[in-house]
């Protein structure tokens, strides 16, 4: 019974390996920052199915959304920056 259980537990940890669809980034703006002498910090902002998103690639690489503010009656909402 323990094997059974083990087999559907790892059968299903598994399942959705190659499902991920792979998508083009368009390369709207690029920046290259230098922090130390022989340190540079690399900005890349691209547009991915439509939207706007910043990447960073330095030790740690990031990928995060721009959001813009909709002007709709006292607060704004915020919406997805559209490239």
């Amino acid at each position: 019974m323990k094997k059974i259980i083990l087999l559907v537990f790892i059968s299903l940890m598994f399942s959705n390996i190659g499902y991920a669809k792979a998508t083009k980034a368009k390369v709207l703006e690029r920046y290259e920052i230098k922090i130390k002498p022989m340190d540079t910090e690399v900005v890349v902002i691209v547009c991915i199915q439509g939207y706007k998103f910043i990447h960073t690639g330095g030790g740690e690489r990031n990928m995060i959304q721009f959001f813009e503010q909709v002007a709709h009656g006292k607060h704004g909402n915020p919406q997805p920056a559209k490239c």
